[in-house]
């Protein structure tokens, strides 16, 4: 354990919103000459709040919901792994320092009350010159911007130059105004060098360009300073100023200069560990922000320049637990980038990693809901990669973990909208592993769920982006499940619910990447519904205006495999439309587009199942429309469906092989198949299916009565044929003779004519006696004559047995209650079930 002076900043002001009274806290935490890792401030006053860990340095806001402004906020601050015997906190609002007697806060929480003081005349005047400050710096950088944006020589490049430009302008307000409350607390600081002090007084008084400018022209001498100081955490404080400095830089948009004073300042002082953290994030944030609006190059190289960092923070710091979580981040962001490359195996390498560091600090530290949070957060990253291979097993484990995880922090915390909505997409992402398991009703518990969490978070806050994503989300997701399901009425509404929010998303940033993707997946989903519902005019509307934006997306980003892969199925979608409107030449025509995808999917990421199916497909889709007509290129045929089995061959290797991929293999081996076939034995197998198709056609009839002279007539022209069939289709024909005779025996039963019944079984039974099943309705057919003991003994002799995933006996009882329930019954019917029931 260490003791050191913790120092509390807090700034309380009251602001209405919506007429309802609320305050804003900001806060930050530190311990002199060595700030704490792990600091957990949460409020005790029982209204709506959050829970932030926060890092030194780094001012987080907390709202107070509810609160009239003039009442009391109770605080519990708390930092992990340290003695602090006395500390100070410093009343920003009132200008004053305040002293109070600490235990051991690494055991005992710390509990302070603040009340909102009224500012003097002097304080209010200086609060209103930052204020103009910042607004002042940030409108002129916004009206040079938009004199650079008039200039450029496109319509195109313009309007994406606006887009950008919007969400700098919010950002950068964000940040100053952070920013301002961090150097208003540094005012109070007993420690500050008189470097800093000018510093301070320059940006309070001038602006923020000329106190960097200051700081600029001190550098050398900060640095000397640092130098010259015998205790390198001591020397910190001359070089303070450059690192406030940089963050300003951050602030106001200036984000390359920022990145250079950090990397001067580790070069000067390679073990700041603030100095890393503060530059993982800022180019962390960078990429997040190309992540929006540039192509995947571009974030590629914003995460390696992190990731760098992250590494070098960890190796000059690794016990340090901000190091650890850095490295963890950066981690699961490179694994996300990978997954969008299309490069699954190094996707998961680089989440297992990441989720092997979250893991460790979680449990070191199980009160801290940060590290926690994080660990949820790298299970379900993880799972969605699992789901994805169809290890579906690995993939319900580790939701599962996650969602244990989301629904604690929710529960001991449920006025924090952050762990509210981690809970949400817990619940999600569980929903989609059950629909996947074909486990509708406890899929539909799950999608309710987060259905209801999301609802809750976009009502509370209609002007977040993200809420409003995830409710988005959230009805599309429902409405799968209710289309699976065949409720037609209820999916349209939950998905017409999330195209209205994700149009809107769209329409309000044209450029997000994100909200565009999210507007085409919408319209697809609709389309879907519309062609189930036979409404082909409008499902090909919808198709078509998710195609225009899948394309527009695809072009944009080439690098991007999940762009090019939804872009593929938007061709898919609208081929499978013309195909069922009987539109065979456009339908390929489509089909051949995403293949062309496909192809190039399959060839940079042959280990992932997704961009297998985008070459799979589609070209048995081609090869089934080709193959309907009579004059056909089987060599071309074989070719374009070879390419895909090779490709599912080895997916197959890699041990991940979901069922939908596993089913398009063996649809590709039986199109080959019969590619491969003579014309003789072409038209053996079309006798073949022309028998099936009949037989089929019988059995989707309501009942059973009345079936047993069609199916003889059925059997009649199989043994026909069959004499005319030549090798494997002759074999096969016998094998369906025999089983069709055991269906013979079935419908006779329902008619009535047991004896029939019985000739039937036994003569499917002695054209192959593999065909087992055939017994329980010769069991049927003697027990109805009145012959007990010949149906006894075959009962007797197979009811443990095992059928399907049951046994003999459940079956017998099934058969009994079939037709039972047409009104056929025998008084030795109650023997049989005595007996099946011992």
């Amino acid at each position: 354990m260490r003791t050191g002076l913790l120092s509390i900043a807090l700034l309380v002001e009251a602001i209405t919103v919506q007429a309802q009274p609320s305050i804003d806290l900001f806060i930050s935490v530190m311990i002199n000459g060595d700030p704490p890792k792990v600091v957990t401030v949460r409020l005790l006053d029982g209204g709506a709040s959050d829970q932030r860990i926060l890092a030194p340095f780094d001012p987080q806001r907390m709202r107070v919901i509810n609160r009239q402004a003039g009442s009391r906020v109770e605080l519990e601050v708390s930092a992990t792994g340290y003695d602090v015997a006395h500390g100070e906190g410093y009343d920003v609002v009132n200008n004053r320092r305040l002293e109070f007697r600490l235990p051991n806060l690494a055991q005992h929480p710390l509990t302070i009350r603040l009340e909102k003081f009224k500012r003097t005349a002097v304080e209010e005047k200086l609060d209103q010159k930052l204020k103009e400050d910042q607004h002042r710096a940030i409108e002129q950088w916004n009206a040079s911007e938009q004199d650079r944006i008039k200039a450029l020589p496109s319509w195109e490049a313009r309007e994406k130059a606006t887009a950008a430009l919007a969400l700098e302008y919010a950002q950068r307000q964000d940040a100053l105004e952070i920013t301002m409350l961090e150097l208003a607390w540094l005012r109070g600081e007993s420690t500050n060098t008189p470097t800093m002090k000018e510093f301070l007084r320059i940006r309070e008084e001038e602006s923020p360009e000329k106190a960097i400018e200051y700081v600029a022209s001190r550098k050398s001498k900060m640095a000397d300073d640092h130098r010259k100081t015998k205790i390198p955490a001591d020397g910190r404080r001359h070089l303070l100023p450059r690192y406030e400095a940089a963050r300003l830089l951050g602030a106001i948009g200036r984000y390359e200069e920022a990145v250079t004073w950090y990397q001067e300042l580790l070069q000067l002082d390679p073990l700041w560990s603030e100095v890393y953290d503060a530059l993982f994030w800022r180019l962390t944030l960078d990429g997040d922000r190309k992540a929006l609006y540039e192509a995947l190059p571009a974030v590629r190289l914003m995460r390696e320049k992190a990731d760098s960092i992250a590494h070098r923070f960890v190796a000059a710091l690794p016990n340090d637990q901000v190091a650890q979580r850095d490295l963890s981040v950066s981690y699961n962001n490179l694994g996300d980038l990978l997954l969008q490359e299309g490069k699954g195996v190094e996707a998961r390498r680089a989440y297992e990693d990441g989720l092997a560091i979250s893991r460790k600090l979680a449990q070191g530290d199980p009160h801290n809901a940060q590290a926690q949070r994080d660990l949820s957060i790298s299970y379900n990253k993880l799972g969605d990669l699992l789901l994805q291979e169809g290890k579906g097993v690995e993939a319900r484990r580790a939701y599962e973990d996650g969602l244990a995880i989301s629904r604690k922090l929710a529960q001991d915390d449920p006025h924090n909208a952050q762990a509210q909505r981690d809970l949400s997409v817990s619940y999600s992402k569980l929903g989609d592993l059950l629909r996947q398991e074909g486990k509708g009703v406890e899929a539909r518990t799950a999608y309710e769920e987060d259905l209801r969490i999301s609802r809750k978070l976009a009502e509370a806050d209609p002007h977040n982006a993200q809420a409003q994503r995830d409710l988005s989300v959230s009805y599309s997701k429902l409405g799968d499940l209710l289309l699976q399901e065949g409720k037609g009425v209820e999916a349209r509404t939950a998905y017409e619910d999330g195209l209205a929010i994700s149009r809107k998303l769209a329409e309000a940033d044209a450029h997000n990447a994100q909200a565009q993707r999210d507007l085409s997946v919408s319209y697809t989903k609709l389309g879907d519904l519309l062609r189930q519902e036979g409404k082909g005019v409008e499902a090909r509307k919808a198709y078509e205006d998710g195609l225009a934006i899948s394309r527009k997306l695809a072009e944009a980003d080439a690098h991007n495999a999940q762009a090019q892969r939804d872009l593929s199925i938007s061709y898919e979608r609208l081929g499978d439309l013309l195909l069922q409107e009987g539109k065979k030449a456009e339908a390929t025509a489509q089909f051949f587009l995403s293949r062309m995808i496909g192809q190039r999917l399959a060839l940079a990421s042959p280990d992932m199942p997704e961009m297998i199916g985008a070459l799979a497909y589609p070209s048995i889709r081609i090869a089934h429309i080709e193959m309907t007509n009579k004059r056909y290129d089987a060599e071309r045929l074989l070719a374009i469906t070879d390419e895909a089995r090779l490709a599912l061959e080895h997916l197959r290797s890699t041990g991940s092989f979901p069922d939908r991929q596993a089913a398009q293999l063996r649809t590709i081996e039986r199109i080959q198949f019969e590619l491969k076939l003579s014309s003789k034995e072409r038209k053996d197998l079309e006798f073949l299916r022309a028998i099936d198709g009949r037989k089929e056609a019988l059995s989707d009839r309501p009942g059973n009565a009345g079936k047993s002279r069609e199916q003889a007539r059925i059997i009649a022209d199989l043994e026909k044929g069959s004499k005319k069939l030549t090798g494997a289709f002759r074999t096969v024909a016998e094998q369906r003779i025999a089983a069709y005779h055991g269906s013979l025996s079935w419908y006779c039963l329902f008619d009535r004519r047991f004896a029939e019944a019985q000739q039937a079984a036994e003569r499917g039974l002695q054209l192959d006696p593999s065909e087992v099943w055939i017994n329980t309705n010769l069991a049927l057919a003697h027990l109805y004559q009145g012959h007990y003991q010949e149906a006894a003994a075959i009962y007797q002799r197979m009811k443990v047995q095992q059928y399907g995933e049951g046994t003999y006996r459940a079956t017998f009882l099934e058969d009994l209650d079939a037709l039972e329930a047409e009104g056929i019954t025998h008084p030795d019917v109650a023997r049989a079930r005595a007996l099946l029931a011992e």
